[in-house]
């Protein structure tokens, strides 16, 4: 086989976008923005477990609609870990759902889900007419895996001795402000 037969082969459009997305996450990443986001909804959600694991699973599926998937777990799931222990919630339960609501989420577009990309290209279906198809369909179905997913793990998630733990929020945002 010939390099140019090679070359023909490789999807450069799925290359791209994936090297972009990578660029996109180490900025994101590097100013703190993961650390900043967390912070946000675990004060929306009052420090209460059950709205932070549906905020939580929730705003982490919307999140991976609009990028990687890959990426937002392995960005968020060290804070929903260290947070969960802070608050003693066991952080298994939140991040298996975090990371089945973003893999659900992501294939709503092609950002999200990188096969997304070659399925779209291969089909000729632009980026538009992608999410026409998939959006309602995919938002519905991370609404519904969170509900599933805290029905099958809720008694999991609160820990034998749990007395609801309150976080300084204020220290935590001093020392996870977004920089640039």
């Amino acid at each position: 086989v010939s390099m140019r037969t090679m070359l023909g082969m490789v999807d450069w459009a799925t290359l791209t976008l994936l090297f972009a997305s990578m660029i996109l996450m180490q900025m994101l990443a590097s100013t703190s923005f993961f650390n900043w986001l967390g912070l946000k909804i675990i004060g929306l959600s009052r420090q209460d477990p059950r709205i932070l694991y549906f905020a939580l699973t929730n705003i982490s599926g919307l999140l991976s609609m609009v990028l990687n998937n890959v990426t937002v777990v392995l960005l968020f799931g060290p804070l929903i870990y260290s947070i969960a222990k802070k608050m003693h919630v066991n952080p298994r339960p939140l991040y298996l759902a975090m990371t089945i609501s973003t893999t659900v989420g992501g294939t709503a577009t092609q950002i999200g889900e990188p096969p997304n990309v070659v399925i779209a290209s291969k089909m000729n279906i632009g980026f538009e007419r992608f999410i026409m198809f998939n959006f309602a369909i995919v938002l519905v179905q991370v609404v519904v895996c969170s509900l599933f997913l805290y029905w099958r793990l809720k008694d999991k998630m609160l820990q034998g001795d749990y007395s609801r733990r309150t976080l300084d929020l204020e220290s935590l945002k001093a020392d996870n402000r977004i920089t640039d």
